[in-house]
């Protein structure tokens, strides 16, 4: 699952071809990149589940917000196919477990839209404030609001 127009880079000093201005010689990873937000993002969420990876590619790339929360703590990344290599992800990642995921090397690349545009995810994901300011030495602090969660057992 590849989004056809990243929003953000995935390496240092990127070059990213017919962008205007030019983007993105001298930028970190993560940097925005000016004229690539279609104003879409895919979200996945799991309520109860795990992200499940049952492949035998050596490397993935998922472009997507992933939520893997559910009340009973359980939830997260999970592998039971082959090793991989390299997972890469261009989005956002939040689990309430950690499991072996059978990964050597797994890169997030964050998608800035999140924290740049008020009220930019899909409509069920968790709403984050990050406070910066003062020296490098500052500690950041985050807080997390749920803004809300339908727990549906039967249709109607």
């Amino acid at each position: 699952m590849l989004y056809k127009t990243k929003p953000v880079t995935t390496t240092q000093n990127q070059i990213v071809p017919g962008t205007t201005p030019a983007c993105c010689s001298g930028s970190p990873v993560d940097t925005l990149i000016p004229g690539h937000d279609n104003n879409q993002v895919l979200g996945i969420f799991s309520a109860a589940g795990n992200f499940n990876l049952n492949t035998h590619q050596t490397n993935i790339e998922v472009d997507a917000a992933v939520a893997t929360i559910s009340q009973g703590g359980h939830g997260g990344f999970y592998n039971t196919g082959s090793a991989i290599n390299t997972f890469n992800m261009v989005g956002s990642q939040v689990q309430n477990s950690i499991y072996n995921e059978a990964i050597t090397s797994q890169n997030l690349y964050f998608d800035r839209r999140f924290t740049n545009r008020p009220g930019f995810a899909p409509p069920w994901f968790p709403s984050t404030t990050v406070t910066t300011g003062g020296a490098l030495s500052t500690n950041i602090t985050s807080t997390v609001q749920r803004v809300q969660w339908i727990n549906k057992t039967t249709l109607q």
